[in-house]
């Protein structure tokens, strides 16, 4: 039986909110008083998380799905160092599948 097109889409990934600490730098002079207060950036990353392996974590926000109904592609990738992560939030999210763009132009 074929897949009917706009059919809901399971996705296999959770959807995360990361947050982890960048570190940061400066290439300008600075007071003893600044470096003391200096800090690393605190970030956040939202996507679906992929995979964490051998201490990196693997997130993308973007995918396209063949026409078997799997994902094919993933785009707009992050990878972090794991031992940077500070929190990981898992949230829900109901992607759909909408209609597949005519190839015939």
């Amino acid at each position: 039986m074929a897949k009917k097109k706009n059919q809901s889409f399971n996705m296999p990934y959770p959807w995360v909110r990361i947050y982890w600490t960048d570190p940061t730098s400066r290439a300008e002079w600075q007071t003893k008083k600044d470096l003391e207060t200096f800090n690393p950036t605190l970030c956040v990353e939202t996507g679906y998380l992929f995979n964490q392996k051998k201490g990196i974590t693997r997130v993308f926000s973007s995918y396209n799905i063949g026409d078997d109904g799997s994902i094919d592609d993933y785009g707009c990738t992050t990878v972090i160092p794991t031992k940077l992560i500070t929190k990981i939030e898992y949230g829900t999210f109901k992607p759909t599948r909408g209609p597949r763009p005519s190839r015939n132009r």
